[in-house]
């Protein structure tokens, strides 16, 4: 689930958007469209997610880049990238990539020459796995 509160500067002109949604997207994107047009900029004011956060500078645009990774990983892979993400120290397209694409090895397998970007200990396997750069 991926809900988001999409506002203009003023605070009016409020709704919700469903992102795991074609509709949900769809609405969204001419959501933001209605309050460009009206000489105004958007915020994300709210978020509602199970993984998901949000700041000043989140834009629908990131998030939408985002959850297109998220649609094509499978369950395991989803675990994965929540958990690194909680840790909140990348951006969530970056670790979606590197999950999703496989740029990871378990710690046993590193060589000398991997260069590791992040570490983390993935519960179902019991076992630290290193995501590559």
């Amino acid at each position: 689930m991926l809900r988001v509160k999409v506002e203009n500067e003023k605070g009016t002109n409020i709704k919700w958007h469903d992102l795991m949604k074609k509709t949900g997207v769809k609405e969204a994107y001419e959501h933001i469209d209605t309050i460009f047009s009206e000489n105004e900029d958007y915020i994300i004011t709210d978020i509602k997610s199970d993984w998901a956060k949000f700041d000043c500078n989140t834009s629908l645009n990131d998030m939408m880049d985002t959850v297109n990774v998220l649609k094509t990983m499978i369950d395991d892979e989803i675990k994965l990238f929540k958990t690194i993400y909680s840790v909140g120290i990348h951006e969530p397209l970056d670790i979606a990539n590197k999950v999703r694409y496989n740029e990871m090895k378990y710690i046993e397998d590193i060589c000398e020459d991997d260069e590791v970007w992040e570490t983390v200990f993935f519960d179902k396997e019991e076992k630290e796995i290193d995501i590559l750069y």
